[in-house]
């Protein structure tokens, strides 16, 4: 039993697609800086140009909340946002992808 078990997680394991980016991944020291959000927390802000020329965004919070994804997100590439509502993560995306 404990082998079929490890088999099925093997398996659907290997059957999800890993998620594109993970907080820090690909992030130099000098695409990123700290900043304040309107609720006094500090939050680590990341743009980079990756691929044909995207532009990339990554937010994090020490609290795990997060908005990482394309500046021009798309249906089939959106952008990724947890702890925060889909406005606020939105709000983050526009404010933050014009610097």
């Amino acid at each position: 039993m404990k082998n079929v078990a490890l088999g099925l997680i093997c398996i659907l394991t290997n059957a999800m697609p890993a998620n594109a980016w993970e907080p820090g991944d690909d992030w130099r020291d000098d695409q990123c800086e700290s900043v304040i959000d309107g609720a006094d927390r500090v939050a680590n802000v990341c743009r980079g140009v990756y691929g044909r020329g995207e532009v990339f965004l990554g937010i994090y919070w020490n609290d795990g909340a997060e908005v990482v994804g394309p500046c021009n997100a798309t249906e089939s590439w959106p952008m990724e946002y947890r702890g925060l509502s889909r406005v606020d993560a939105y709000d983050w995306l526009v404010g933050y992808c014009g610097w």
